[in-house]
């Protein structure tokens, strides 16, 4: 039983390690997700068949000019993406995020780009994102655009699914693109700072192991306890 323990504690840390979001996407695909509330959370998942290896590959053009070295916010070398990379058995997917504050959103490196026009535009009540023109980042991939937000939407040309807003750019339509996407929203309620760097994230890591280790240890001590315990009432 205590070797079973040990097995399974081991498996659960390395599990919170390693994470475990995975997407059911197609292969050759980039998929952009972005959330506003008070701040702007932005999901980037490639989808690659199993070659190359995006843990190593850093030849990728386009969307974010490549796995290895991402800068969300345009000449802002000091804010990176937040990387993870799922490995199955036939494709391979490369998630990047990031939280910008709105101040930073408006000067998102892959909008500034990547589309040809692009206004962001922040009001006291409202935001406004227009995307037009030709999208240079596409390299042969679909890629599928997706808005979600705690806030009222306004007017908006997307595709509605439930709460989410959708795009699609292809090979067909990528010379003449157009996203029009409005919000309503209190901008003296928005959070005018964020700290989701890969550095604070190890911390974050570092601490939840230490808390599972702390239990471990507690656990393995009672466990100890109880088998005294048992000895004892045997005899």
């Amino acid at each position: 039983m205590f070797k079973k323990f040990n097995i399974l504690f081991i498996m659960y840390v390395v599990f919170l390690l390693t994470g475990c979001s995975k997407y059911d996407y197609d292969a050759d695909t980039i998929n952009y997700s972005l959330y506003i509330d008070k701040t702007y959370k932005e999901n980037i998942v490639f989808t690659f068949n199993n070659e190359p290896d995006p843990s190593n590959f850093t030849g990728i053009e386009g969307f974010v000019f490549n796995i290895g070295n991402n800068y969300p916010i345009n000449s802002n070398f000091d804010a990176i993406y937040n990387k993870k990379i799922n490995k199955g058995i036939n494709k391979v997917e490369a998630i990047l995020n990031y939280e910008y504050t709105e101040n930073d959103f408006v000067y998102s490196n892959n909008i500034m780009k990547c589309f040809e026009n692009y206004d962001l535009i922040g009001y006291d009540d409202s935001f406004e994102i227009k995307l037009s023109g030709r999208f240079s980042c596409l390299y042969d991939k679909n890629i599928t655009i997706t808005v979600t937000s705690s806030h009222e939407v306004e007017d908006t040309n997307g595709e509605r699914d439930g709460d989410k807003y959708i795009w699609h750019i292809t090979q067909d339509n990528y010379n003449n693109v157009n996203i029009y996407h409005k919000i309503l929203r209190d901008y003296d309620d928005m959070v005018i700072s964020v700290s989701n760097n890969n550095v604070n994230n190890m911390f974050v890591i570092i601490k939840n192991v230490l808390v599972i280790v702390i239990i471990g240890i507690l656990l393995v001590l009672l466990y100890k306890f109880y088998k005294k315990k048992k000895q004892e009432l045997d005899v």
